[in-house]
């Protein structure tokens, strides 16, 4: 779907989300220069990285924030439990929870903001 929306390939998808919620909290948590040793975000690599860390402007009021993933599709689903804080389904019906429960105990939907 991303393929057809930007015209871009978009090759292994549970690779390069997992590789980017990474560092995301590196970035979020000012540790450390933020580095990524996957395959789809090289640039962040010892080689490549800025000589003062990639740290955001403003400071939040805790190292951690939740990450929110929007996910369909058993696999990103399954991801989205593993290594998120919370999934927006979407074309999701509440009565097929039971399914995706099986699959992935710590999953819960994340209701959007009204």
């Amino acid at each position: 779907m991303v393929e057809g929306w930007y015209g871009q390939s978009f090759e292994k998808p549970l690779a390069r989300t997992r590789e980017y919620v990474d560092i995301v909290r590196q970035v979020v948590a000012r540790q450390s220069a933020v580095t990524s040793s996957g395959p789809h975000y090289r640039s962040l690599s010892r080689r490549h990285r800025p000589r003062k860390a990639l740290k955001p402007i403003v400071h939040p009021l805790r190292p951690e924030i939740p990450i929110i993933l929007g996910a369909e599709g058993p696999k990103n689903v399954a991801l989205a439990a593993e290594i998120a804080d919370g999934w927006f389904p979407i074309f999701f019906s509440p009565k097929a929870m039971k399914s995706f429960e099986r699959r992935s105990p710590r999953l819960r939907p994340t209701r959007g903001a009204a």
